[in-house]
């Protein structure tokens, strides 16, 4: 298939495209690696080693893009177009380009039972020297021996998959054939170890773990769920060496990193802000929203890197100027236990894949056949195009409701579940009832390759792909200069992507956070999805096919357990059911595969032949041909622009080239033969013809003589049917006055009706008016009754209130002065105690007795002031009240003069009714 693609793309001069498509685990990375390794070897050039730096990508991409899963060893968790552009002369290989679609991030932080995360982690455990293991803090309670292994289960993002080896897998060799791909490509030692430092960091900062504690109601922070709040305990001796470890290898403040995990800031009006403390599940969020969104940035720069390292410093026009060949490699259709957003986004692109084949495939080729107007029977075959709409369409596809709802402040997974269900309960690739989860939880799809069922938790959460804004600053100010290279990542590579239009990464613009509650931590207009980028990318690359010649491999797997040399025969032929590959089958036994033009066939073949040949037509040549090489008529069929071949009946024209000049005058003398038939064809269909025209005119001219006797029978019953006509024209005479008068007649008795209709409904059209006016006079009174009763009632309302706040005032005050009595009673007892000590020693402290009679006569003193103050404010206190009781009868007094008034009108109102109602 690629050395077809390869000749195809010199002999057509147009870009080729080959899409490897199958199942999770049929083999499609390797499958791509042979094409790439025979493109390398074809088109290797002599003056540079971009062959070795194309096929050093694939070490590099398998590493940070590829995990274990429960079907695959080596499956790829993004999709990549790799594109290699050729000289157009000497065959050899110019440059090249990577395109990566949708890489799985949440994996970073999420593993299921028996599965693993990216291949990096495990290589840099297992492939690290002693030295750098203790630089990068990865020698956590090791033992000599099974350091490996034992570094790697000391991890909270490898261990909870419980899966830290795999048998088809040596992480130490791999880590050891990565570095020499880095090597390859130009990624310097210094540049690896800061790569491997953030993969580090990574893993340090999924170990940092939260603790709950009880809000204290501080006065500075507030809590998002009343009660507890998560702390980082750095007592603990695995969070103090992972926040340590974290810091330092991602260039980040260890203080800040602590707080930014645990809370943020909100402003306010006016410049104010305040804390809000986040509890342990909103810490974890956001520390592994923070570890995906630096792998997926650090998984970005590696692309960009390798794009460098390939295209050079090359031109646009010399892309322009070379055609291309293309090699899909994307990720397989998935079913598995418990299917997410990615898994849906994964079966869309097959979908899309799966689309473009049968367009490709059967929809062209069938209609090819009928505008060539072949004799062709149409084969029946499965159409996804109504779920692509189900998934796809405005405004009320799956994606387009699920970025709906990442913008509405309340949404929820439920909530967005619920939509989809009462959105597409009738289509027919929906099905309203899932199989394990409630309707809240899960909807599911009809696919080409089954049903799937969708579960949609943390839906919204990944198709926002949210990161805090402070987490992201704190990022972005890392000491670490790869880290802040990474965070400023997106505005660079946009402006080389649309400097050389070369490569399509994902952007990843701020978005807000939220949780299910549908809080954002930050609020900003505008953003863009991972749904809609994923959208985007999907019809750049169906954009991207189409302007090529596509070839497809279709990889079957031949059993669902992972065994070698063991054939499950239903399980193939399943896939091939699915994928579509008997109709393909079909379709290329009963059709006509090989096609080309008269012209083509003419201007390629004519040199090889006697000049004597070379006068035909170019339709007229191509089919003596056939004729003269003896091709069976139903292996093709001529069409209006072009010739249809069987496959393999081209190769009856490609012997000419290597038979010689007896082989040109077989053919000729075959041509000549045929040539000679068919004139005598010619001579007999023209004697066959004249005969039958002759027929034809003896035929009329009898037909002419039997129109000519039937005229004149009819112009002799013209003659006879005068006299009838005009006793005709009498009688309908009779008749019209007739009807004239009874038409009279009827119109006059329809205006005496129509009269008395009119009065009648001019009568009524009053009376309804009347009616409705006077009910418009009532609702209007009754509303400004209404009106005026809830002004007076407010003004009682506050007349109340205003009382309320006086005995409330009353009440404090009196409390005031029961406690200053309280404490002058205290006060009085205590000076009894002393006057009695003072009785017991007068003798020996005359002096201190005089001292102690001169202190308690300023108490009394105090006290009679105390007493008189007290007086003056329960004076004041009274004054205030009678106060409030005259503007109170002032008020009510107010009220009922004002509610005379409104009577009073309301009475003259009414009495204006009832005189129109009389005038009326």
């Amino acid at each position: 298939m690629a050395d077809r693609a390869y000749r195809s793309m010199f002999a057509d001069k147009t870009s080729q495209s080959i899409i490897v498509s199958g199942e999770s685990g049929a083999g499609k990375t390797e499958t791509a690696k042979y094409v790439m390794n025979f493109l390398a070897l074809v088109g290797k050039n002599q003056t540079s080693d971009l062959q070795e730096k194309i096929l050093g990508t694939n070490p590099i991409l398998e590493a940070f893009g590829n995990a274990k899963t429960l079907r695959n060893g080596n499956s790829s968790r993004f999709g990549k177009l790799v594109k290699i552009w050729f000289d157009p002369v000497q065959g050899s290989i110019q440059v090249a380009s990577i395109v990566t679609y949708l890489l799985e991030r949440s994996r970073v932080a999420k593993v299921n039972e028996h599965e693993r995360n990216f291949h990096v982690f495990y290589q840099l455990c297992a492939g690290l020297g002693a030295g750098e293991r203790d630089r990068v803090g990865l020698t956590v309670s090791c033992e000599e021996g099974q350091e490996s292994n034992h570094v790697a289960s000391q991890y909270h993002y490898l261990e909870q998959g419980k899966c830290i080896t795999a048998n088809c897998l040596d992480d130490a060799a791999a880590f050891i054939t990565l570095r020499q791909a880095m090597d390859r490509i130009g990624i310097d030692s210094m540049e690896q170890s800061a790569i491997f430092d953030v993969v580090a960091g990574i893993l340090h900062l999924g170990n940092i773990t939260f603790d709950s504690k009880e809000d204290l109601h501080d006065a500075e922070s507030v809590s998002m769920n009343t009660g507890e709040f998560a702390v980082i305990d750095m007592n603990k001796e695995r969070n103090e060496q992972a926040m340590k470890f974290a810091s330092e290898l991602l260039g980040l403040d260890s203080n800040e990193l602590k707080k930014k995990l645990v809370s943020r800031v909100m402003f306010g009006g006016r410049g104010s802000s305040y804390t809000i403390r986040f509890n342990c599940s909103q810490a974890m969020h956001a520390r592994d929203a923070l570890a995906k969104h630096i792998y997926r940035r650090l998984f970005d720069y590696l692309v960009s890197r390798i794009n460098s390292s390939l295209m050079g410093e090359v031109e646009s026009d010399v892309t322009q100027a070379c055609q291309f060949i293309g090699i899909l490699d994307i990720y397989g259709f998935e079913i598995m236990a418990d299917n997410s957003f990615e898994q849906l986004c994964i079966n869309f692109a097959n979908e899309k894949l799966q689309q473009f084949f049968l367009c490709d495939v059967f929809k062209q080729e069938q209609e090819m056949y009928r505008r060539e107007a072949i004799k062709w029977q149409d084969i029946e075959y499965v159409d996804n195009g109504d779920l692509l709409s189900l998934m796809e369409s405005k405004p009320l596809g799956v994606f387009c409701i699920l970025d709906e709802q990442c913008v509405m402040p309340k949404a929820t997974d439920k909530s967005f579940s619920q939509k989809v269900q009462s959105a597409f309960q009738k289509h027919s690739r929906f099905l309203r009832n899932p199989r394990t989860k409630s309707l809240d939880e899960a909807f599911t799809v009809r696919h080409f390759a089954g049903d799937v069922t969708y579960s949609t938790t943390a839906f919204l959460e990944k198709n926002m792909d949210s990161l805090p804004l402070e987490l992201e600053n704190l990022a972005k100010s890392s000491s670490a200069s790869l880290l802040s290279q990474l965070m400023s990542y997106d505005q660079d590579v946009s402006s080389r992507s649309r400097r050389n239009s070369l490569t399509v990464q994902e952007d990843a613009p701020a978005v807000p956070a939220r949780s299910n509650s549908g809080r954002n931590s930050v609020s900003l207009p505008r953003f863009k999805t991972v749904a809609s980028r994923f959208l985007q990318q999907l019809d750049a690359l169906m954009m991207d096919l189409q302007s090529t010649k596509p070839h497809y491999i279709r990889c079957i797997k031949p059993n669902h357990v992972q065994v070698a040399n063991m054939l499950d025969g239903s399980f193939v032929l399943s896939q091939l059911n699915c994928s579509g590959m008997v109709e393909v089958v079909q379709l290329m036994q009963k059709g006509y595969p090989t096609r080309c033009q008269y012209s083509e066939l003419f201007t390629r073949y004519c040199e090889l032949l006697p000049e004597s040949m070379r006068e035909l037509e170019p339709r007229c040549f191509v089919e003596g041909m056939l004729m003269a090489l003896g091709v069976n008529k139903d292996e093709y069929q001529l069409g209006l622009c072009r010739v249809f071949l069987k496959a393999g009946r081209l190769d009856f024209l490609e012997q000419l080239r290597g038979r010689g000049e007896q082989a040109s005058e077989e053919v000729l003398q075959k041509v000549l033969s045929w040539l000679r038939r068919k004139k005598m064809q010619r001579v007999c269909f023209a004697v066959r013809s004249a005969l039958r025209l002759n027929r034809i005119v003896q035929a009329y001219r009898a037909v002419n003589k039997m129109v000519s006797f039937v005229r004149c029978l009819v112009s002799i019953r013209r003659g006879t049917n005068t006299l009838v006509n005009r006793v005709r024209a009498k009688l309908r005479s009779t008749v019209r006055l007739q009807a004239l008068w009874r038409g009279r007649l009827a119109r006059m008795s329809y205006a005496k009706l129509r009269s008395g209709l009119v009065k009648l409904q001019r009568w009524a059209l009053s009376r309804v008016v009347r009616l409705r006016y006077l009910h418009t006079c009532e609702t209007r009174r009754m509303a400004l009754e209404q009106a005026e009763r809830d002004r007076l009632d407010l003004l009682a309302k506050a007349a109340e209130e205003e009382r309320l706040r006086l005995v409330v005032a009353q009440k404090e005050e009196d409390e005031r002065m029961e406690q200053q009595w309280q404490l002058e009673e205290i006060r009085r007892n205590e000076r009894i105690q002393k006057e009695l000590e003072e009785e017991a020693a007068k003798q020996r402290l005359q002096q201190q007795q005089e001292e102690e009679l001169t202190r308690r006569l300023l108490l009394e003193q105090e006290e009679r002031e105390a007493k008189e103050r007290l007086l003056q404010a329960q004076e004041e206190a009274e004054q205030k009240r009678k106060e409030m009781e005259e503007e109170k009868q002032r008020v009510e007094r107010e009220i009922a003069a004002r509610e005379r008034e409104s009577q009073a009108k309301l009475d003259a109102e009414r009495r204006a009714v009832e005189e129109e109602k009389t005038r009326i």
